[in-house]
């Protein structure tokens, strides 16, 4: 299928700009266009209004007064939507809408920020798959998840139970030779003191003796 590339967009009524009060964009690149301003300038209304023009039936916006032109292979084609009614003229004859990839790949053309970060809304399955197509490109087109689960891979590998039973068998009796190791040494300072009081004791009993004398 042939590239659609937009020419102009111009927005006349949606909800938050009244008739009259809209705005038109021409001149557009065929490669990339940078849309900027202040918030609530339109930004995010005219990314909308894009897809409405190509989608008008799964549209979010509600009753939109809108109009396009856009070149597909070798015809230019203008698209209205009159409070969500379309009207296509190619090459300026009324005719049927251009055959056109299905609504549910909108959400491939339309990646905001409240979408990337939010799991639920009208395009959120598509987002996912989308977003899960990138995370496979990434890995080099290899879809990971799928093939450990056709492998029968978990994501924790199994414990063989024999191995975890000696091995707290093993730290059980560590835990007993430090407990002793703990007790022997207490023992071994506790002895050390009675040794020392015990020297102490026949120093001063010697002393006593050569005083008697």
């Amino acid at each position: 299928m042939a590239a659609l590339q937009f020419q102009k967009i111009e927005i006349d009524r949606l909800a938050g700009i009244p008739r009259g009060s809209g705005f038109r964009l021409e001149d557009l690149s065929k490669d990339i266009n940078l849309i900027h301003g202040p918030n609530g300038s339109g930004k995010s209304l005219t990314g909308q209004s894009l897809l409405a023009l190509v989608w008008p039936a799964s549209t979010v916006l509600e009753r939109p007064t809108v109009s396009g032109t856009w070149v597909l292979g070798e015809s230019t084609w203008d698209i209205e939507l009159e409070a969500g009614h379309p009207t296509w003229r190619c090459d300026g004859v009324v005719v049927d809408p251009p055959p056109l990839p299905s609504a549910e790949s909108r959400a491939h053309h339309w990646l905001g920020l409240r979408e990337l970060l939010s799991d639920d809304g009208p395009d959120s399955a598509a987002t996912t798959e989308f977003a899960q197509r990138i995370a496979r490109e990434l890995l080099g087109g290899f879809d990971l998840d799928a093939a450990g689960s056709t492998l029968g891979y978990t994501v924790r590998p199994t414990q063989p139970r024999k191995l975890r039973t000696a091995l707290d068998e093993a730290n059980g009796k560590l835990d007993e030779a430090r407990s002793k190791e703990q007790e022997l040494h207490t023992k071994s300072l506790a002895l050390e003191s009675l040794s020392n009081q015990r020297d102490l004791a026949r120093s001063r009993l010697g002393s006593v003796s050569t005083d008697a004398l």
